[in-house]
């Protein structure tokens, strides 16, 4: 008897862990891949104002962001009870919801909650109001302007052309309204190539 007792411990206590709560996650986003001292070919988005560009030096002072991505099969397996890290901070998920495609957890955005969007490449974008993107800063870096760098900017209405800004740059920002000097990482993307910015695009946002 003592030795059937013996044997049959192992599998009563395999049987009690197998009745335990699963274990409960951590979902984060995922790596950006944005580094400052790395941006020889890349593209992020950014934020400046027109202030911010030495034409005499051909440089330009920018604050450089990341987007929030989220891998699609954690998102697709999070439960709740879990931990999910939005804007930078732990949220303790304690609702899911799906609506048409975008995960709602805690009642949304305007409910302390947050907001996961389709994304391309099996990711799923945090979102906040409108929409928007929810973004982290990287820092600030002063890079080159190349000579041909081009500018993209639109236009004040969705439904406008997009400009195609080859030379006299400045004489062109010179012309906007005031408002229309600020670039945030909401509009505008950077794009590098050996170091220097090549590109500078900017879509019209609500």
């Amino acid at each position: 008897m003592r030795i059937m007792t013996l044997l049959l411990a192992p599998l009563l206590i395999m049987g009690c862990a197998g009745t335990t709560t699963p274990r409960q996650t951590c979902v984060k986003p995922l790596p950006d891949g944005v580094s400052l001292d790395s941006l020889a070919d890349s593209t992020v988005p950014a934020a400046f104002t027109t202030g911010d560009i030495d034409w005499q030096h051909g440089k330009l002072t920018l604050t450089v962001y990341s987007e929030t991505l989220y891998d699609t099969a954690s998102i697709n397996h999070m439960t709740v009870g879990d931990t999910l890290v939005y804007e930078s901070k732990p949220m303790s998920v304690s609702t899911i919801e799906r609506r048409g495609g975008a995960v709602i957890i805690n009642g949304d955005v305007e409910n302390g909650g947050a907001c996961l969007t389709p994304n391309s490449g099996g990711t799923y974008r945090a979102t906040t109001f409108d929409d928007y993107s929810v973004y982290t800063v990287k820092g600030k870096r002063s890079v080159v302007l190349a000579r041909d760098f081009v500018l993209l900017d639109c236009g004040y209405n969705p439904t406008d052309p997009v400009r195609t800004v080859r030379h006299d740059h400045k004489a062109y920002l010179d012309t906007l309204p005031d408002y229309r000097h600020q670039f945030s990482p909401g509009d505008t993307k950077v794009r590098f190539a050996h170091g220097e910015v090549k590109e500078i695009s900017r879509r019209w946002t609500p």
